[in-house]
C-alpha cells in the first residue's frame, strides 16, 4: 500500500469517526466542540460547492421546482404528487418522536411555521397528529404553495436568499418553527454571501419562535469524499456544524442533536 492510500484511508476513518459521533442523539455540551470541527470543514469546502451550486435554489425551485429526495413530492408535468407514507415516516423521525415533543415540551395547541413547507405534506402529517396545532407555511415554489394552500394552510411566498425575506414574520410570532432539509439549498456565488443568508435563516428562525425550534439537515453521504463530509447527491458540506456554531454567537447554551435514518440526516432541536 502506497503512503498516498494509507493517508486517505486514514482520512476516511476519521471522517466516520466524527460521523458517528455526530449521529449520537444527545444534549450533551462536546456537540458544541464537534461543531467547531464541522464549521472549520464548512468554511474549508463550501467555495468548491458553490462553484458547482451556485444560485441553485432560486433557479431550481422558484420556477416550481421540489426537492425530490426520495419522493416525499414529485412533479409530474404540471402536477405534484405527494407521498404522504413516506413524508409522516420522516417527519415522525424529526419532530414527532416522544423525546424531540417533550423537549420541546409540545402540547399540541400551540402554533407552528414551517420554513420551506413545500406542498405542505409535513404541514399535513402535524395535523393529523395534533389537530388543534395552528400552522403556517412558506416556500419559494408558488406552484408547491398553491397546492398547500388547498389543504387549507395559510402560507406566503418567500425566497431565503433575499435577506429582508423572513422580515414578514414577527419576534416570537410562533410558538415553533420547523426547517427541514432547506438550510443545504441556500448557496450563492462566493463563500461571504453564501454564509452570510444562512446566518441571517437561522438569526431569523430564534427570532420568530417563542418556544423553540428544529432545524434538519442532510448528515453525509454515503461514501464520504475523504473528510468533505458531503450532502446526500448534492456534495454540499454537511451544516449540522455550521449551524451549531452560530447557535452559540445567538446566546444558545445548549441543544438535542436527533438523527434521523429514513433519510440520513441530523437535527438541532432548539428549546428557548
Amino acid at each position: 500500500m502506497t503512503l498516498h492510500a494509507s493517508f486517505n484511508r486514514a482520512r476516511n476513518w476519521a471522517a466516520s469517526i466524527v460521523v458517528k459521533l455526530a449521529l449520537l442523539p444527545s444534549s450533551y455540551r462536546y456537540h458544541l466542540l464537534l461543531a467547531r470541527l464541522l464549521a472549520e470543514l464548512n468554511a474549508r469546502q463550501t467555495a468548491r460547492s458553490i462553484a458547482l451550486f451556485g444560485n441553485s435554489s432560486r433557479d431550481q425551485f422558484s420556477d416550481g421546482g421540489v426537492y425530490q429526495y426520495k419522493e416525499v413530492v414529485k412533479r409530474e408535468g404540471a402536477e405534484l404528487k405527494i407521498n404522504l407514507d413516506l413524508a409522516k415516516e420522516r417527519l415522525f423521525e424529526i419532530l414527532l418522536r416522544d423525546e424531540v415533543l417533550k423537549y420541546l415540551r409540545v402540547t399540541g395547541g400551540e402554533s407552528l411555521l414551517e420554513i420551506g413547507c413545500e406542498a405542505g405534506q409535513n404541514l399535513s402529517v402535524i395535523k393529523a397528529a395534533m389537530p388543534k396545532m395552528t400552522l403556517a407555511g412558506c416556500d419559494i415554489s408558488t406552484l408547491a404553495l398553491a397546492m398547500a394552500e388547498k389543504e387549507g394552510f395559510s402560507v406566503r411566498p418567500v425566497d431565503l436568499l433575499q435577506l429582508d425575506a423572513l422580515g414578514v414574520y414577527a419576534d416570537n410570532q410562533f410558538d415553533y418553527v420547523l426547517v427541514s432539509h432547506v438550510m443545504e439549498h441556500l448557496v450563492l456565488r462566493d463563500l461571504q454571501c453564501t454564509d452570510a443568508v444562512r446566518r441571517n435563516v437561522l438569526k431569523h428562525i430564534h427570532r420568530i419562535a417563542r418556544q423553540g425550534y428544529v432545524v434538519t439537515v442532510a448528515a453525509v453521504a454515503q461514501a464520504p469524499d475523504s473528510l468533505m463530509l458531503s450532502f446526500l447527491g448534492h456534495r454540499r458540506i454537511a451544516l449540522c456544524g455550521f449551524a451549531a456554531a452560530d447557535l452559540g454567537a445567538m446566546g444558545v447554551s445548549g441543544f438535542l442533536v436527533s438523527s434521523n435514518p429514513v433519510d440520513e440526516s441530523l437535527s438541532l432541536v432548539v428549546r428557548k
